[in-house]
């Protein structure tokens, strides 16, 4: 594949996240590789691509390269330097042991890249600032290398959220609104995730004050965490630190300092919440899960009881599937009677967590049963319109994998489950199209086509080929392969297939892992005809 009049030879994908795929790509001018992301527009608002720009003038060793920004095929792409090394996030999940030198000047370094950004004019706000955006190059030296989600004004309530899951301010989360001191919230977060258990009194003070709720009371800059860890890193763990900090924080009269510990407090709640469902979601931690949990009071979070029990039993205290599925019917009233009280989000993801335990604790059939009635409350119950597009589409994803994992398990109900997830597939088409991310859009069709084949719907399965086709002419994913393949299956006429044939060409399918074998079909197609 070819990028930008054919500058660009994209040779494969480094990775992919929420914002978009990162290639590896060859400069045919230049005849160097670059790193280039690609997003789709409707992922962004309209001025995204002159807000990227204001980047190519960044000039800073903390902070990766970009050189070049430009939009065709309903795509925004970002050419950056490629950079060498691991990402902070697979760095500290390996179990490498950091020394703590090296964390304070990994701190320092980010600080120094944030900082930078802010003062650029105009201001440019990260607004995705996380670990797996911050990589250590094989030298040691720590660069910023993600800006997909970057703004170079303030957000407001009418804003889209963008951000990561466990690293978005509650303001960001909730209302969009992001500015200097929703990146600093991120960059707490991001000092938490490093230093884990190893957080000095001092460094534990660092980061509450990063992730207070209130943006007000959270440090004003970068520079200010900076001269921060300046001090914790000349002066250790001695008395003397925490006499210095306090005396430059807030801590100047009672009642401040009463307001301070009840807003550390709250801090503290709330980030030993937040590390703890990322143990739980994205880590799988189980054991760390409850760790966190025992740290969360349970009249601020009172699911947090559910999940430390559910933890504890994951974690191989016990294997009784009876009394984790008594402690699973428990969370499920609770949710559905406070899901007014603790809002949207938390509701979507204690469904979430209910129905991932059921379906890993068995998953001969029961589980995926429970499952399905616990996410279809969610889905199609009187709170769904209040699910947020994001927790709507994962939260419908889990169910068409339930679904379909069922039906594989019994013959007789696969039918009914297929025909079951292909409308709900049809609903995630939607939410697709609407967040304009046509990939996934065309993947929800292609897999439609899918389903339809295996309970013997051909007709069905063809015309979900044939629109994916024509709603997105050109698109590579659009399952040409397998549409080829049934239609020879299906004896149609040797016209049709060619023209499938040609498209399929003409998109790019001569990378398909397929490929050849479909290539000899036809030519041996062409034979018999």
């Amino acid at each position: 594949m070819y990028l930008s009049d054919g500058r660009y030879r994209v040779i494969g994908e480094l990775g992919s996240g929420g914002f978009g795929s990162v290639y590896l790509a060859e400069d045919q001018t230049l005849r160097k590789m670059w790193a280039i992301k690609k997003i789709p527009e409707g992922l962004l608002k309209e001025a995204a691509e002159a807000e990227l720009s204001v980047l190519t003038r960044a000039s800073h060793p903390g902070i990766v390269r970009i050189t070049d920004v430009f939009r065709t095929d309903g795509h925004i792409y970002i050419v950056m330097d490629h950079v060498k090394g691991m990402n902070l996030s697979k760095l500290i999940r390996s179990g490498i042991k950091i020394p703590e030198k090296t964390l304070f000047t990994w701190i320092i370094e980010i600080c120094d890249a944030v900082s930078y950004l802010h003062g650029m004019s105009p201001p440019v706000i990260i607004r995705d600032l996380k670990p797996d955006n911050i990589m250590v190059r094989p030298e040691g030296h720590i660069i910023l290398i993600d800006f997909g989600a970057a703004s170079v004004s303030k957000g407001t309530p009418e804003d889209y959220v963008c951000g990561s899951k466990g690293y978005m301010a509650p303001e960001q989360l909730t209302q969009g609104k992001t500015d200097e001191r929703s990146d600093i919230f991120s960059l707490g977060r991001v000092i938490a995730f490093a230093a884990g258990d190893k957080k000095t009194f001092g460094l534990n003070y660092v980061v509450k004050r990063c992730t207070a709720s209130d943006p007000d009371r959270r440090y004003k800059n970068a520079g200010q965490i900076k001269r921060d860890i300046l001090i914790l890193s000349n002066l250790g763990k001695s008395a003397i630190v925490l006499i210095i900090i306090l005396i430059i924080g807030l801590f100047i009269t009672v009642n401040t300092i009463k307001e301070t510990e009840e807003l550390n407090a709250a801090a503290a709640a709330e980030q030993a919440y937040s590390q703890a469902l990322m143990c739980f979601y994205d880590l799988k931690d189980y054991e760390d899960t409850a760790r966190y949990l025992k740290n969360v009071p349970e009249e601020t979070y009172p699911e947090s009881r559910y999940y430390l029990q559910i933890s504890t039993m994951l974690s191989g205290a016990s294997s009784d599937r009876t009394e984790l599925w008594e402690i699973l019917e428990e969370f499920c009233s609770f949710n559905e009677s406070s899901a007014s009280e603790i809002g949207a989000d938390r509701y979507i993801k204690n469904t979430l967590c209910i129905a991932k335990t059921y379906i890993s604790s068995d998953e001969k059939g029961e589980g995926y049963e429970k499952a399905e009635k616990t996410l279809k409350k969610a889905l199609c119950g009187g709170y769904k319109d209040k699910i947020s597009a994001g927790y709507e589409a994962e939260t419908i994803r889990l169910m068409i994998n339930s679904l379909i994992s069922e039906g594989r398990l019994n013959e007789e109900k696969k039918k009914a489950k297929y025909e079951e997830a292909i409308s709900f597939l049809s609903r995630l088409e939607r939410l697709d199209e609407d967040a304009g991310d046509s990939d996934s859009a065309v993947r929800d069709i292609t897999d439609t086509a899918l389903l339809y084949t295996e309970i013997k719907e051909y007709d069905k399965a063809l015309e979900a080929y044939a629109r994916a086709e024509r709603e997105y002419p050109g698109n590579a994913k659009l399952g040409y392969i397998q549409h080829i393949l049934l239609l020879m299956r299906c004896e149609r006429p040797k016209a049709e297939i060619e023209r499938v044939w040609e498209t399929a060409l003409e998109a790019g399918i001569t990378r398909d892992e397929d490929y050849e074998i479909v290539k000899e079909r036809m030519d041996a197609y062409d034979k018999d005809i």
